[in-house]
Parts: structure tokens; sequence; C-alpha cells
């Protein structure tokens, strides 16, 4: 059970010695755990009693800023307070959790209106006591389908765990020049203006400060404080067939000094509107494709996330729930080719280019949601699954977690994917095109960048690549490539892992969000031997009867 408040933060007047919030979390939880609720009179189980909970208190400061064509957008962002609680009833062995038959709900409260102990204690106070009802039914509904149902061997709901305290200082929010930054957002997608295509044009700046509290009832504690900036242009048009096209460019990091300069944020604007036009140039694909696919650059990262990282999430099904083929259900087996090792290792705070540049990963944490020290694991090992990622909920395979709890469930952290046998670029675009053709076809594709929607939860044996690719090159014998638009991924199944042909020695680093969370992923081009891809379809709106109105080559004071 969960319950999320939001509260208005004016202010955290917090010491590192002695910290009131954290003293009025224990306060609450202790009172949380003497939670009850007298049982039916027809019912013979005895009142339930709270075995476990928790709460997170997390403070972020957002600042957001964007404009479009020169034209300023009214900034966002602000200080916000979030109280977050869970509460387990029964005992480890069993409690309301692991349960697919119901749904558990949220905790009950209004949002106070400003910051304050009474605040915080009020909110936890509503959210342990909503989570507790929830918990007291579900455990009952759970008990029902059980008497209904036969399940052999059930597995523990909940798992023992090194009790953890990790505090570190409370740190401010970093100083940053809000004028100075919507200004040069403005500046900056300005210089679209000289693009005579481009129907949007967006520049966005977005800096995070966020510092969480976490507190429990076995005496695990932590507090850290974490950054995050994001720089990203965007400009999308339709071309003459009605198609929308996108292009964009993103940069995230941990401080403003490691972002581009103000001419290197100018030159990646051009960039991106230039790449706008060339794909509004390109032609559409007019037939399905089936064959080999190369994924290079920041495309071969999402390929291992969306195909590795994504199924081996997740991995506890819920009572009740079954879904078959899972690659978890594969450990000890081959489930990629044996050049493949991969590797998670969320304690890495960096990661060294082949360039020498030492760059920052998001995966990294000190401590998991659970409460828990990750340590790093061995996902596959040339080719076979050696394990998957695990929070306090055990599965058959695996009783304890290995600190790798995000959010509710276990995922990815840091993946490192490597090869045993890695080859130029050149030589793979040569294999890629000698797929091709036993595949009958003039070229194969090359595939660089893909979206970073990377939310689809494990769906049994099934695998989805983010669509649409944003980049997609044909690759013809004569060493041509030739810019295309319009391809999408169809559904693929945990075998395109083996089919794999060959990986590349140019391993590159993305930052991005996989479930809801930071993630990074390392990896090189890989190319697949079979994939298949369906053209766009044909009954898109029409584009502006008229073009764009014309745009002077600079915004308005």
């Amino acid at each position: 059970m969960s319950a999320l408040f939001l509260l208005v933060l004016a202010a955290a007047p917090v010491s590192p010695e002695l910290d009131p919030v954290m003293k009025t979390m224990e306060a609450e939880l202790k009172r949380a755990m003497t939670l009850t609720m007298p049982a039916g009179p027809d019912s013979k189980q005895p009142a339930e009693k709270p075995y476990y909970a928790r709460a997170y208190v997390t403070v972020e400061d957002d600042f957001y800023t964007a404009a479009n064509f020169g034209a300023l957008y009214p900034p966002g962002g602000g200080k916000q307070l979030s109280v977050e609680t869970s509460v387990r009833v029964g005992s480890e062995k069993f409690d309301n959790t692991n349960f697919a038959g119901f749904d558990f709900g949220s905790g009950r409260g209004r949002a106070p209106a400003e910051e304050d102990l009474d605040a915080i204690r009020r909110a936890l106070w509503l959210g342990f006591d909503g989570n507790y009802k929830s918990a007291v039914e579900a455990i009952a509904r759970k008990r029902a389908f059980l008497q209904a149902n036969q399940v052999k061997d059930l597995i523990p709901d909940w798992s023992p765990a090194p009790i953890e305290k990790v505090i570190n200082p409370l740190e401010p929010a970093p100083s940053l020049d809000a004028d100075a930054w919507s200004a040069r957002v403005k500046k900056a997608s300005a210089a679209c203006r000289a693009s005579s295509k481009a129907q949007s044009c967006t520049v966005a700046f977005r800096a995070r400060h966020m510092c969480q509290r976490f507190v429990a009832s076995d005496g695990a504690q932590h507090r850290f404080c974490e950054d995050k900036i994001e720089l990203k242009v965007s400009a999308s048009a339709q071309a003459t067939d009605g198609m929308p096209v996108g292009a964009e460019w993103t940069q995230l990091v941990r401080s403003e000094k490691e972002l581009v300069d103000e001419a290197g944020l100018l030159a990646k604007v051009k960039e991106t509107w230039g790449l706008l036009e060339q794909k509004l140039a390109a032609p559409a694909a007019q037939e399905d494709y089936v064959g080999p696919v190369l994924f290079t650059g920041q495309a071969a990262p999402v390929f291992f996330l969306s195909t590795l990282a994504g199924p081996l999430s997740f991995p506890r099904e819920s009572l009740g729930q079954r879904q078959q083929g899972r690659l978890t259900d594969r450990l000890g087996k081959h489930v990629s080719v044996s050049q493949v090792s991969a590797i998670d290792d969320p304690t890495r705070r960096t990661w060294k280019s082949p360039r020498g540049e030492e760059l920052p990963l998001f995966g990294f944490y000190a401590v998991d949601d659970d409460g828990v020290t990750p340590k790093p694991i061995t996902l596959v090992k040339a080719g076979v699954l050696q394990s998957f990622f695990m929070s306090r909920i055990p599965t058959r395979a695996f009783p304890t977690t290995n600190g790798h709890a995000r959010g509710s469930q276990a995922s990815t952290g840091s993946l490192f994917v490597s090869t045993d046998k890695p080859e130029a670029l050149k030589a793979l675009k040569a294999r890629l095109v000698e797929l091709a053709k036993e595949e009958d076809s003039d070229f194969g594709l090359l595939v660089s960048v893909l979206p970073q929607n990377l939310n689809d939860r494990p769906n049994g044996s099934t695998v989805q690549l983010p669509n649409l690719p944003l980049l997609v090159h044909r690759v013809y014998a004569d060493g041509r490539e030739e810019l295309v638009r319009g391809y999408a991924f169809k559904p693929t199944s945990q075998r395109v892992l083996k089919d794999i042909v060959a990986m590349g020695d140019d391993p590159t680093l993305l930052n991005t969000e996989q479930f809801g969370q930071s993630v990074s992923s390392v990896a090189p081009s890989v190319l697949v031997k079979l994939l298949e891809l369906t053209r766009a379809r044909d009954d898109f709106g029409k584009p502006p009867a008229l073009p764009r109105p014309a745009l002077s080559l600079s915004s308005a004071p």
C-alpha cells in the first residue's frame, strides 16, 4: 500500500546533526506499528497487525524554462515536498502484497498548504491509516483466493535484509541564474528562425534538486541529495505527405558546468533543425521490412535496456498471475549469443569513455528504495543468464535482495554490456549488407537513435523496442547510406538476443529513465540478424495549406 501527498515547501531549516523531519518520521512510524482493527464478528482470524512499515519524505526544488522560435513560455517549477508511506500486515512469509487479484489503492488525506512538522506528521498519519486499512482488506482477499485455488509452494512475500543507515549531509540546491537561462533558451530557440521548414522548435532547460529521507520499522534509514540538469532541443514539422517528423538533442548532467556553452548550444540547435530538414526531404518507407538491423550510437544502449534490462526487471509474479516464457525463467541457460556479457553496477559514479572522458552515471545510487546498499551483479556471462534484479521481494530463484529496489520493484541501475569479439563499425556495416542479401533485400537498416520511452513492463516472452525509430538509414552494398522515415518496430521475442550476429568496439553511454527511475546503459553497436518493421500508415492529417509565416531572424526584445 502506498500513499502520496504533495505539500508546498516554503523553507527547509534542517540541521544535519539533528534532523527534525526524520525525528517526526520515526515518531509517526512508531505509532503506525500499533495500528489495529478488530476482525469481523464471523472472522476466525485475529486482528491484523503491521509487521513492517516505512515512509519517504522527498523535497524537490525544480526550475524549468523553455522557448519556441525565440518566444518564452511561462517558467515552471518551484519547491514541493512529498510524503509516501507503506504498510505490510501478516508476516514476511505471508502478507497483503504480491497478489494480482486486488487493487491495493492509496491512503487518504488532503494536501496541506504549507510545510511544517505538523503538516508532515498529519500526512504521515493519514497515509499510514489508509495503507493499513487497504492492507487488511487485501490480505483477506488473498486468503480467500487461496481457499478457492490450489497453489503449490508459496513463496515468502518479504525477505530480511541487513539494517543500513546511510545518512548523507543535506545539501542546498545549487544556485543558478534563472533569468540568464531564460535568456539563453530564448536566444537559442530563435536560431531556428533560419529554418524555413520547422513548424516548432523548442529549447528547454530543467534543473532539479532532490533530497530524500527514508525510515523503516526495522531500523533502516537513509538520507541523500542529488541534482539533475537537462538541456533539450526539439524540432518538428509535417512532411509533404502529412507524416509528423521530429529531431531532438538532449544533454543530461549533474552540474551546470558540465553543460555545453552558449556557442555549443547554438550549434546543437542548428544541427537539430538541419537534421529535421533532412528527414523531411527523405523518402518514406513504402513497404514493410524484414531483415538485419544495425543499432549504433545511443540506439545500442536503448536496445539492451529494452531487450535485456527490462525483461529482467519486476521478477516476482504476483499470486494469481502467470506470464509464460519470461526471460527470468531461463536462469543458468543461454539467453543470448555467447559473445554477450552484461553486468549491472549501481555503485559506480562515472564511466570513462574510449576518448578518455569521465562521464557521470545517472544509474548510481548509494542506497536503494528498500534501504539496502546496492551490489554489482553479473546478469549475463558468455550468453548465459546468471542473475536478475532483486529487491526484498523474494523469488523462487533468489530469496534475498541484491540492492536493486527502484520504486516499488526491482530494476536497472547502471547496465554495462560488452563483447569478447568486438568489430569495427565498417565491418559491421559490411556484414549488415551481406545479411540483407540473404533476405533478398538491396539494403540493410542502420538505426542510430531510438526513443527513450522505456516504461513497458515485462510481458511474457514478448519484447517491444521503442517506436518510432528517430534516425534510420538504408545501407546499400556500394556503401551509400540513405536517410529514410516512417518505419516502426513490430513486437519481437526474447530470442532477439540470440539473433545477435556481431557487436562493435564503440561503447556508448546513455543516461535516461526506465520505469520512472534514472538509469545508465553502456553498450557497443550491435547487429541483429532479423527484425520486422512496418511502414507508417498513409492516413496522416494534411500539412498546413499555407506556408509558415515569415519570421525575422531574431527573437522579439
